[in-house]
């Protein structure tokens, strides 16, 4: 398996970018030991690109039937979960943040093709009131994690327009005893233009940081995952939300690890032939100093997940992510976003 690495000119200015084979590296080149196996765990997110069942359900969902114009049939069905799992083996998350997955039936559906230890993953999902009919999902593990509580945050827009809950799950991390909260994040789109939706993406953020603060999670061990259809620069996320690139503010509370990559390098989707970075993980400032909690993130850990087979080879589209159709076309692929992941250790 070949993976991109974060690009740590933060923290090793010497170094652009880094290619990782079968694992993660530091900045000595060294692969993580077996030890470091037992102390740490892995979390991610990733945008599953419209993964619906073959069903004519209630919502906005023809396309993705057998009679609709995408032909949605079994066999396309049964080849969009293969090639999904053979995303979630590789990555392996102990926690796995999802957006655009239809129900739990196809969450069910994908934990029965995956042939990893994924295949005993649990589900954390909630029905949203968005039109397409798609939701924010959690897989994870069991043996690592236990849920405290679960809840659907919903996000309120103007002129009763739907978009999907913010999905929020209270973990035990049963190796330490810590509570770790993990939010999984899909804003509006930037349908009708960056400008004219901006408004709805910074509702979601509000909705967001008013959450930390009626909980009181500043201080906590918080995770926030997501598409956020905004790039981590723009207003939404870094004056709404008030994400800062890691260490760059004394008084940051929420470290978004996506300020460590170069946009002009790399990112989680293509659009015109440049990258944007909407899939992102960040982290609180309680996990970044490891302050009142066991629990820390790994330096250099976070990645896009980007091996070569899960891009387009040849034609207009080179290079970007291989998705499932292109147009009307079956291109029998994977997502039209990279996944993201990093990494957590502990010491207890």
């Amino acid at each position: 398996m070949v993976t991109f690495a974060t690009l740590m000119h933060f923290y090793c200015p010497y170094l652009l970018s880094i290619i990782v084979f079968f694992g993660t590296v530091s900045c000595s080149g060294q692969r993580k030991s077996s030890a470091d196996s037992e102390k740490q765990f892995t979390i991610g997110f990733w945008n599953m690109e419209n993964l619906y069942d073959t069903r004519n359900d209630a919502w906005n969902d023809d396309d993705f039937t057998p009679e609709g114009q995408n032909a949605w049939d079994e066999p396309r069905y049964r080849s969009k979960l293969k090639n999904m799992a053979r995303v979630l083996d590789s990555i392996n998350a102990d926690i796995l943040g999802m957006c655009e997955v239809e129900s739990k039936k196809v969450l069910l559906d994908l934990r029965a093709v995956l042939t990893g230890a994924g295949k005993n993953y649990k589900i954390v999902h909630f029905d949203s009131p968005d039109e397409r009919g798609i939701d924010a999902a959690l897989y994870y593990h069991e043996d690592k994690f236990s849920v405290i509580r679960s809840e659907p945050i919903a996000v309120a827009l103007p002129e009763n327009d739907k978009t999907r809950d913010i999905l929020h799950a209270v973990f035990l991390h049963k190796a330490t005893g810590d509570t770790l909260h993990y939010f999984v994040n899909h804003w509006p789109s930037r349908r009708g233009g960056t400008e004219g939706s901006a408004g709805k993406r910074a509702l979601a953020a509000q909705t967001l940081h008013n959450t930390l603060q009626t909980q009181n999670l500043w201080n906590k061990a918080f995770i926030i995952v997501g598409d956020f259809n905004d790039n981590p620069w723009d207003s939404s996320i870094s004056k709404v939300l008030g994400a800062c690139k890691p260490a760059k503010k004394s008084d940051c509370n929420i470290h978004n690890l996506a300020g460590f990559f170069d946009v002009t390098q790399t990112g989680t989707l293509k659009y015109n032939n440049r990258w944007d970075i909407f899939d992102q993980i960040m982290v609180s400032s309680a996990l970044w100093n490891k302050a009142g909690t066991n629990l820390k993130f790994k330096p250099y850990s976070n990645q896009i997940f980007a091996p070569e087979w899960i891009l387009q080879h040849g034609g207009k589209y080179e290079g970007h992510p291989l998705r499932t159709f292109g147009g009307k076309t079956w291109l029998n692929g994977f997502s039209d976003h990279l996944p993201v992941t990093a990494v957590l250790t502990y010491d207890k």
